[in-house]
């Protein structure tokens, strides 16, 4: 094959291989419009939303932290910096409740009903979150979401309380032993 043959044949190649990865432009469209109907940002709203307020509450926020041990940080509920200590604890729970952005999610759902659900399918269910019947559903989930999500955060809360004081012993006998 003549070397220029082989460059056209070579990129002809390459994008249709990665042509055959994409997920077409209709049924993108169509997996936008499931993730609209299913309230995908609203989900991801609840769900961040919940984690952030259990770790605020949680064991190892600093009121918690300060009333069992009498400090956080060296930092007292008297000490003057301690609105501030509260509102880096604050940054630290939406971060770390922040581990993929709601763009990186949409992706992510788009990739994974994209390959798995075929548009047939996919006409099927957006058919059937535009009903009544389909929109009820979702509010009911997003209200599941809330339930769920809130009672996930509170067994996850209290299994770390559980767990914390396990983890202070084992510390302490590896620096006992390591002395």
């Amino acid at each position: 094959m003549p070397r220029p043959m082989l460059w056209v044949f070579a990129l002809f190649l390459a994008s249709a291989l990665s042509s055959a990865n994409a997920v077409p432009t209709e049924k993108q469209r169509k997996l936008a419009e499931l993730l609209d109907l299913m309230r995908l940002d609203q989900a991801y709203a609840i769900s961040r939303k919940g984690c952030i307020d259990a770790t605020l509450k949680g064991a190892f926020s600093p009121a918690k932290v300060a009333e069992k041990d009498g400090q956080y940080y060296g930092f007292t509920r008297a000490s003057p910096a301690w609105a501030e200590v509260l509102e880096a604890f604050e940054r630290y729970a939406v971060a770390s409740c922040s581990p993929m952005t709601l763009a990186e999610t949409k992706k992510r759902y788009t990739e994974f009903y994209g390959s798995r659900v075929s548009e047939r399918d996919l006409d099927s269910l957006i058919r059937f979150l535009r009903s009544a019947t389909g929109r009820a559903f979702v509010t009911v989930q997003d209200e599941f979401l809330r339930a769920l999500g809130g009672e996930a955060q509170r067994r996850s809360v209290a299994a770390a309380a559980r767990a914390q004081p396990i983890l202070e012993r084992d510390l302490a006998r590896l620096q006992q032993r390591t002395r």
